[in-house]
This record gives structure tokens, sequence and C-alpha cells, in this order.
């Protein structure tokens, strides 16, 4: 086992898994951060995302699942990967694609909540649950401080 961890850490440094020399307020590195790392970047098509997607948020507020695939489409590569993992537990997608997702990847509406909420997950059932933002900036900040904020 010795031998495994010291090849692991010839491969990911200490330092790199630490976050070591990052600027102060700097978190540790997360899981997803680790995946990416490890894994690669996924080659996410957001086409094909969108289009195998359950948007039950598209019938009660359309202006809001716009929103949510224009933010989705203005992340690079790291943070479009971030939110499927927030959403589904994993960056990366079946071999065969969004198509292959079971459960689907889905949209749903928290009606209830204030737009002061971060969005929610239940990665069990590949869901996001977006609060019922008022601006398209709201939900970039809102959507970008829940990838962000440490998970894992």
């Amino acid at each position: 086992l010795a031998y495994l961890c010291e090849g692991f850490h010839d491969l990911m440094p200490r330092s790199v898994l630490r976050a070591e020399g990052t600027r102060s307020g700097e978190r540790d590195l997360a899981a997803v951060d680790l995946e990416l790392l490890i894994g690669g970047l996924p080659t996410l098509d957001l086409d094909e995302w969108q289009q195998h997607c359950v948007d039950e948020v598209v019938e009660a507020n359309p202006q809001l699942s716009a929103w949510f695939w224009e933010v989705l489409r203005r992340y690079g590569p790291v943070d479009q990967a971030k939110v499927l993992s927030f959403a589904c537990g994993s960056g990366r997608v079946p071999v065969s694609g969004f198509a292959g997702m079971s459960p689907p990847f889905r949209i749903s509406l928290l009606g209830f909540q204030t737009p002061d909420n971060l969005p929610t997950a239940h990665t069990c059932f590949n869901q996001l649950c977006l609060p019922p933002y008022d601006t398209q900036e709201q939900l970039h900040k809102k959507l970008s401080t829940a990838i962000h904020a440490g998970g894992g």
C-alpha cells in the first residue's frame, strides 16, 4: 500500500492536494476537483444535455429555463462539469452520453423558496432544483456559489 501511495503522490503531489501556495481564503481541493484532475476534463455536449434533460422549469417559468441554459453556455468546461457533478455526483456522463443517464438529468423549480436561496440537488435522481430567480445574473451568481461551495 505504501508503494501505491508513493506512486500516487508522484503523479499528484501533496502540495497540489492540499492546494499549498494558494491565495488566502482559498480552500483545499474538493472531490470534484480531484476527479477532474485525475480523469481529465470531460467534453460536454450542451445541445445533447439540453435535448435529453427533463426540464420541469420550462412550463412554469420559461425565462428561468432559458437563463439556466444561457448561464451553462457562458461557463467554461470546468464549471460545466462542476454543475453536472453538483447535480449528479459526477462531472462525467456515461459512454452513451446524456441519453444514457439513468435517471435522466432533471431541472426542477423550487417555487416555495425565495431568490435568496442557493440551488439544491438530489444526486441520486440527477436533479438540479432552482429557486425562482428574478434575473439571469442572480441565477449565475447563486449557481456559481453552489458549485464552488466545497462539496465532495
